[in-house]
């Protein structure tokens, strides 16, 4: 194993002339390491292809297939390795599944479309390899911006006269993806300011908030609800927020009353045994 020292004064051209020293690198730690000190520091450094070579960029961005599968561990770790994988794949179905559903709510679109997407989507990033603690799943600005390429007031029980657009945009979209990452483009957000993430962000809470307010239309008028109805959903979205950010302060304050109750209750006792022994005294 390389020491972590030399390993951060390397550069990508010469672990590119040792592969059998590159494989060596911790893929967590080490390789992390040597792409971020290399290819991100001091200066945007994008089309990496044209550094290293097509083919060897091609590698470097399929190696997920060689630790994803692994293939790099020892015969020890295997067994361990495997059962982790499995066990975060079934947590990672479980909350992806909720997910999928309020994002097809989103995009007006049949939610069995949306389990096949992320059906298929799992299986190519499991097959191919992902990068480490990084978990793939469709955005929620991707499902709010979607919806504009499907025809409006659709039957949901029905396939949307747009699918096909749809269809479409997300081959495009995955078409743009793959040329980012082989490319190297994504150093390329360095030159995007603080203030533009913000309004980004504020622009893209917006549209969900837009996206989601077609729950309060009447699915017979299309009019936005009144009276009691929409007193009954203002309460119930209340509960939904209260519930989200008061549900860890309850074992808190759970123990706090617990803690006081236990000193009164001691104190009490504590006063009656002697009330008790004093009158037993008075008494002998």
């Amino acid at each position: 194993m390389l020491e972590t020292n030399k390993v951060e004064d390397a550069t990508v051209n010469e672990y590119v002339e040792r592969p059998e020293e590159f494989n060596k690198l911790d893929e967590s730690v080490e390789r992390t390491k040597l792409f971020h000190n290399d290819v991100y520091d001091n200066d945007i450094k994008i089309c990496l292809p044209t550094r290293i070579g097509f083919s060897k960029a091609f590698m470097s961005m399929v190696d997920g297939i060689k630790w994803g599968w692994g293939f790099t561990n020892t015969p020890k770790e295997t067994s361990k390795y495997y059962i982790n994988e499995i066990l975060c794949g079934c947590i990672l179905c479980l909350t992806m599944l909720p997910e999928m559903i309020s994002f097809c709510m989103i995009a007006k679109i049949p939610p069995y479309l949306g389990l096949q997407g992320a059906s298929f989507l799992s299986l190519i990033t499991s097959i191919f390899g992902g990068s480490p603690a990084v978990i793939h799943g469709v955005t929620g600005a991707f499902a709010s911006v979607c919806s504009k390429y499907l025809v409006e007031n659709n039957n949901v029980d029905l396939l949307p006269d747009g699918i096909e657009r749809l269809y479409i945009c997300i081959f495009i979209c995955s078409v743009m993806l793959f040329f980012f990452s082989y490319f190297h483009m994504s150093a390329l957000i360095q030159l995007i300011p603080t203030p533009v993430f913000i309004g980004y962000c504020n622009g893209l809470s917006i549209i969900f908030l837009r996206a989601q307010l077609h729950n309060l239309k009447n699915p017979y008028t299309h009019e936005y609800i009144k009276g009691h109805y929409l007193l009954f959903f203002i309460i119930i979205c209340t509960l939904v927020v209260l519930i989200v950010e008061l549900w860890k302060k309850i074992p808190k304050v759970i123990l706090k009353l617990k803690g006081k109750l236990k000193g009164k209750l001691k104190g009490k006792l504590k006063g009656k045994l002697k009330g008790k022994l004093k009158r037993n005294v008075i008494c002998i």
